[in-house]
């Protein structure tokens, strides 16, 4: 079993007196952002040491397997990949046109992302399904302020299994202003 967790090293700022995090979601405080996993042959009882599968991204979904095997962690304009089964080794940098290997990518930099990557939007938590062609779909949440009724959520593809994705659009399916976009993944929703 692998686990795999967005990871924030805050400045003392940050820290609460009993340890939790302040509300502040100043980028500038966040000292180091990465994706780690820990295997577990135990069926949870015990974990391993964390390995950094991703500096510089923060995941908010689980990491999508593809038909061929790839593995592919859904960040907010990142999509690092591997084709290690486990997923704990050789991972590769991946994203959407603008950005580059190094940036970060998280949800407390997603104005600097979605600016590089000259989307006029607010694009972020990533997450991935695959169709019957084998085009993958990143479908992203949304959070540029408009009127509810024009909430919609972006999309990116890929038709080299996450080598390379297109610019993301916007779809006309729908995106709640609050909450992760799992359940249109998880549906398939977006068929247009």
């Amino acid at each position: 079993m692998v686990a795999y967790y967005g990871h924030w090293d805050r400045a003392p700022e940050l820290i609460e007196a009993d340890g939790w995090r302040t509300k502040s979601a100043n980028p500038e405080l966040l000292l180091d952002e990465r994706t780690e996993a820990r295997v577990s042959r135990n069926g949870g009882a015990s974990w391993s040491a964390p390995v950094v599968v991703a500096p510089d991204l923060t995941n908010s979904m689980t990491p999508f397997v593809t038909a061929s095997g790839r593995v592919i962690l859904p960040g907010n304009l990142t999509f690092p990949y591997t084709d290690d089964p486990m997923g704990l080794d050789n991972w590769r940098w991946s994203g959407v046109p603008g950005l580059h290997e190094g940036v970060t990518d998280s949800y407390f930099n997603r104005k600097e992302i979605n600016k590089l990557a000259n989307t006029g939007e607010s694009f972020n938590e990533a997450c991935c399904y695959q169709l019957d062609d084998g085009t993958l779909r990143m479908m992203l949440r949304n959070e540029k302020k408009r009127k509810p009724e024009h909430h919609t959520l972006g999309v990116s593809e890929s038709r080299d299994d996450g080598l390379t994705w297109s610019s993301p659009i916007l779809r006309t399916t729908p995106n709640r202003s609050r909450g992760p976009i799992s359940a249109a993944c998880w549906t398939g929703v977006s068929s247009e």
